[in-house]
């Protein structure tokens, strides 16, 4: 009996062992893949510009909590990371003829005076039918790498909605006029579906999304410095 009880305590650091060897190499992947790298992670909207909205749960204020969650996961691997906004405000000055073409150009000149190798936009979605959910990218059209960048990623985060969508062509502002930078928008769910609206307010699901968001960079990187 005492020679079982022993082997079974062997057996469990062995195993407690393998476990730490596995996320010490794992650790080292990512830091690899994505050390030195400078990413651009933008939550969408900001200030007066709510963006979406349901039953006083506003989009831009969702957007930022994923946005930092990111930021963080991102850093720790030692990455440069850089964010558009980190309160409720957007970049636009006080008397802008247009505050939200204004503020998108700024992220954008943000982006370029930082020489930003990838972006990644935050945003939130709503629709008529309740029935929709579901996160879904967004790439540049014509962007054969934001197109590569936005498949790895939708089918990423498809894990956790358990979806088949396909990124998408997106024809927005800040994907048609950042130049030659890297990137893609994500619409990490829709406020308009009860249940996902519920789960897109909890730290928990924010920190899944944050952690899948950092996976499908970290596996578009590993693809692209492979080739």
């Amino acid at each position: 009996m005492k020679r079982y009880i022993i082997a079974i305590v062997f057996l469990c650091i062995s195993v407690i062992n393998s476990i730490i060897i596995i996320k010490k190499v794992q650790k080292e992947h990512e830091v690899s893949c994505i050390s030195g790298q400078t990413i651009f992670i933008d939550p969408g909207h900001g200030g007066k510009d709510n963006g979406t909205s349901f039953n006083d749960i506003y989009e831009d204020e969702l957007n930022l909590e994923i946005a930092k969650k990111l930021h963080k996961k991102l850093f720790d691997l030692d990455a440069k990371v850089l964010l558009s906004r980190v309160a409720d405000y957007d970049l636009s000055d006080m008397y802008a003829k247009n505050h939200k073409t204004q503020d998108l150009c700024k992220r954008i000149q943000y982006m370029k005076d930082n020489n930003v190798d990838l972006f990644v936009s935050i945003h939130l979605n709503s629709y008529s039918s309740e029935d929709v959910s579901g996160a879904q990218v967004f790439y540049k059209i014509n962007n054969i790498e934001s197109q590569k960048f936005s498949e790895i990623m939708q089918s990423t985060l498809n894990e956790l909605n358990k979806k088949e969508k396909k990124a998408k062509k997106g024809d927005f502002y800040l994907l048609n006029n950042s130049g030659d930078i890297n990137g893609i928008i994500i619409e990490c769910g829709f406020l308009s579906n009860t249940q996902e609206r519920a789960k897109l307010s909890t730290d928990s699901y924010q920190n899944k999304l944050a952690n899948l968001i950092k996976e499908g960079i970290i596996k578009y990187l590993s693809l692209r410095d492979s080739i």
